[in-house]
């Protein structure tokens, strides 16, 4: 998933640059690899963890090459959101998060010892 949530719960520091951003008029969007059959619980959990207002949630559809790297569905995401707005921060716990075209002015890849996702 984007670095917003682990295991459930946010992550301190992200939660704060989120709530900034907000107050700054910053639209902020999430991308992440969780199937879309997961979006009502992903979603609950954003709001229970204080994620409120964000201004656009993707999450991968069902797809045969789902075994396969992220990169394609999340780059082309950005993509999507860069048609109708400039990226100034792209944040993530992958580097799937970071890889591919659509890219921001500015990339932070944050640390996640527990998984990797391709």
């Amino acid at each position: 998933m984007c670095v917003a949530l682990w295991c459930g719960r946010a992550i301190p520091g992200t939660l704060r640059l989120f709530k900034e951003a907000k107050r700054l008029g910053v639209k902020v969007f999430f991308i992440t690899g969780r199937p879309t059959s997961q979006q009502k619980d992903t979603e609950a959990n954003l709001q229970a963890e204080g994620f409120v207002g964000y201004d656009g949630i993707t999450l991968r559809p069902p797809h045969p090459d789902s075994e396969k790297s992220v990169v394609p569905f999340k780059s082309g995401a950005r993509v999507e959101i860069a048609k109708s707005y400039t990226i100034v921060l792209n944040m993530g716990d992958q580097l799937s998060d970071l890889d591919g075209p659509g890219q921001a002015e500015h990339s932070v890849k944050l640390p996640n010892p527990f998984y990797y996702i391709q």
